[in-house]
């Protein structure tokens, strides 16, 4: 079949192309003379140069999908097929041809296309389809874009599989993640089969490097959504994925506020809640890490402590526990500890405090966290000379002799700050 020839199958008009080219470069002229054009040579011939290939967008996602053939035979056929940031998916018989742009087809619009992931067909099991607008034909070939534009409202059925239910479930969530978080938040979150998609989806842009993605999750309150998930689903993994993202969102800046305002109970639950297995261990960490970050704030500060969290967060110190949630509630006492009625309801745990400082080893973060509520304490003279300056001068004394090279600018801060 010559390029730009058309067939029918189907009902559906296909251009085949090859390559694809663009409509919109102009032809470029040069003559013999590398010098420059000559205009007084008659024998001078002109080289045409032709059209460069398309620019394809910066890839997001590459590898194998079974695609369902059009036509009569509606065949799966195995295709390399790769997402780019131009929200499409080009699909090749083969990986070789990605090169030279042979692509089969081309799915536009995935951050508006409708997702089903309940088809099901016994050719494939790990199915799903996607509804969009038609391949643009003006993207292929300048002789269809009339025929493309007298379709352009139309939309296409794509039927794709894998060989796996995790690789279904990764090659829909990069579709998804295309979509505005607040598409996703209000559009897909609510969906009955598409909710789960939607909230690893908003734990994926959480957790990755966009960080204007991170504030609009916080602002179309998608972190509120992910914590509201936790009680919908046994999945464990799911369950672990959404506390890191969700301390991932806490440690910015323009989130803490709303977070602290919206979200200090439902994590205070999470931290105190009587689970000991490891798995939520892991989550037990996170939601600590969480209340942490935003303890920063003043704000904040008076509502852990309107949560009644101070006492339990007192208790948490004096228990045997695992060293990194001890250091995430030392971080949130040492900023309480800045405001004197706050500092004075910490007046049982000086000894845990300063048992912390002389007996942990040197490398642990423990000793710098402690350190922290305890220079934040001495911010307030009547509770610092009440509680232990005279035991504590001659522990901070060796700690001194002890300090090297390696010891933390936060470390040696601190001390200077106790002395």
């Amino acid at each position: 079949m010559k390029r730009g020839q058309q067939h029918k199958t189907a009902g559906t008009t296909i251009t085949t192309t090859s390559p694809r080219r663009s409509v919109t470069e102009p032809v470029m002229t040069h003559s013999r003379n590398h010098s420059g054009p000559n205009t007084n040579n008659a024998n001078s011939s002109t080289i045409t140069t032709l059209p460069s290939v398309r620019e394809r967008g910066k890839t997001l996602k590459l590898g194998a999908l079974w695609i369902e053939k059009t036509g009569t035979s509606r065949r799966f056929k195995n295709r390399f097929c790769l997402i780019t940031t131009h929200c499409e998916l080009e699909y090749y018989a083969k990986q070789e041809d990605m090169t030279e742009h042979k692509t089969k087809d081309v799915i536009v619009d995935l951050d508006k296309c409708d997702i089903d992931v309940t088809v099901a067909d016994k050719r494939q099991p790990f199915m799903w389809a996607i509804h969009t607008a038609r391949s643009p034909s003006s993207l292929l070939d300048s002789s269809t874009l009339k025929q493309s534009q007298q379709g352009a409202g139309s939309m296409q059925r794509y039927l794709l599989a894998t060989e796996t239910e995790q690789e279904k479930t990764n090659w829909v969530l990069e579709i998804i993640k295309l979509r505005s978080v607040q598409d996703i938040v209000t559009g897909l979150v609510p969906h009955q089969h598409l909710g789960y998609y939607a909230i690893n989806a908003l734990s994926n842009i959480a957790s990755g490097r966009q960080e204007d993605r991170k504030i609009e999750i916080v602002k179309t309150g998608g972190h509120l959504c992910m914590l509201r998930f936790l009680k919908k689903t046994q999945d464990e993994q799911l369950h672990q994925a959404i506390m890191y993202s969700f301390y991932q969102l806490a440690q910015k800046d323009e989130n803490k506020a709303e977070i602290g305002r919206t979200s200090l109970s439902k994590l205070r639950r999470i931290a105190f809640a009587i689970n000991t297995t490891p798995q939520y261990e892991y989550m037990r960490d996170n939601a600590f890490k969480s209340i942490a970050a935003c303890s920063s704030l003043a704000q904040n500060q008076k509502l852990i402590v309107e949560a009644e969290m101070m006492e339990l967060l007192c208790n948490f110190v004096q228990k045997e526990k695992p060293e990194s949630q001890k250091a995430s509630v030392l971080i949130i006492l040492a900023n309480c500890a800045t405001e004197y009625k706050y500092a004075r309801q910490m007046k049982h745990i000086w000894e845990e405090l300063i048992a912390i400082v002389e007996t942990s080893t040197k490398d642990s973060q423990l000793i710098e966290h402690a350190l922290h509520v305890i220079a934040n304490c001495s911010l307030h003279p009547k509770i610092f000379r009440r509680q232990g300056e005279l035991r504590l001068r001659p522990i901070i004394a060796t700690l001194v002799q002890q300090l090297t090279a390696d010891s933390t600018t936060h470390t040696k801060q601190y001390i200077v700050q106790i002395l």
